[in-house]
């Protein structure tokens, strides 16, 4: 399936030409209204420049730290640290006891450990994929922006951008990235995001959405060094008010090679989870013996 999806993108990213730097359009996110999709027979793809689509080439990574979703500050893994979400109070009291939970996920001695999503998946989802340690690739086309996390074997977000409706509810099934549709005002694409698989963590804390929960964005480009994504998160479910948080992106120097993303499972996988816990696998060494713990 990645090998596919490779291919797709390396297909894709041959029609993407370079253009100018994008400028930059305010304002706040809101739901993404499209027609139905269109009919197929289109003519062949346009250079970017002719489409009039920015130019977000490269590769990018979060500014900061990835601690909480919503702030670029925080040291990641403190004791205590919580995001500042607007709960209802059911819902901050779920957070606050499962928080407590997994911060000891690593600990043999702890009666309840709670295991992170995306240990337990080795799939992020969204919206966790706004700020995750991973590279990220920008690729829009006149129809369909793919964001590719983590490079090849990643995580790819599919926005499309050809007019399309979501699709109707009882076909709409929960996705780790859920269903994505937008439009481009100017050199910002604003998207919609529905369907979310609820239950996965937004970052290292517990935060989760419920299944009624809508992301919507505002990605462009700075300037030529920074990437923006204005977010806000509606869920009538979980929230008393919509959620709302920037992000960051920086491009990383030009010749560099991209990351490989995370391996779970297998032998390879470093931090398996077992009997609940997550443990830690020394790397072998060239004789075949595990690493000496720093």
């Amino acid at each position: 399936m990645y090998k596919s999806l490779v291919a797709t993108f390396a297909g894709t990213a041959l029609t993407v030409l370079a253009s100018a730097a994008a400028s930059a359009h305010g304002g706040e996110a809101g739901p993404v209204k499209q027609t139905a999709s269109k009919p197929s027979g289109r003519p062949p793809a346009k250079s970017r420049e002719k489409e009039g689509l920015p130019d977000w080439s490269g590769t990018w990574k979060v500014k900061g730290s990835m601690a909480l979703i919503s702030t670029e500050n925080d040291r990641i893994f403190q004791r205590g640290l919580r995001d500042k979400a607007p709960f209802k109070p059911e819902w901050r009291a779920l957070y606050e006891d499962e928080a407590a939970r997994a911060e000891d996920q690593g600990n043999m001695q702890s009666a309840h450990p709670l295991v992170d999503s995306n240990t337990v998946y080795c799939h992020a989802g969204m919206p966790r994929l706004v700020a995750t340690p991973f590279d990220y690739n920008f690729v829009p086309t006149r129809d369909l922006t793919f964001i590719i996390v983590g490079g090849p074997g990643g995580e790819p977000r599919f926005i499309y951008t050809d007019g399309r409706s979501f699709p109707a509810e009882d076909e709409m099934w929960p996705k780790f990235w859920g269903w994505s549709i937008g439009k481009w005002q100017g050199d910002t694409l604003v998207t919609e995001t529905r369907g979310v698989k609820p239950g996965l963590w937004l970052d290292p804390t517990p935060m989760k959405l419920s299944d009624q929960a809508i992301v919507y964005e505002r990605i462009r480009r700075l300037d030529a060094k920074t990437m923006e994504d204005r977010v806000r998160i509606v869920d009538p479910v979980a929230f008393t008010a919509p959620w709302e948080f920037v992000r960051h992106y920086e491009q990383i120097p030009a010749g560099e090679w991209a990351d490989e993303h995370e391996i779970c499972g297998g032998p390879e996988d470093r931090n398996p989870v077992v009997n609940g816990r997550v443990t830690v696998v020394l790397p072998k060494q060239p004789d075949g013996g595990a690493a000496s713990p720093p």
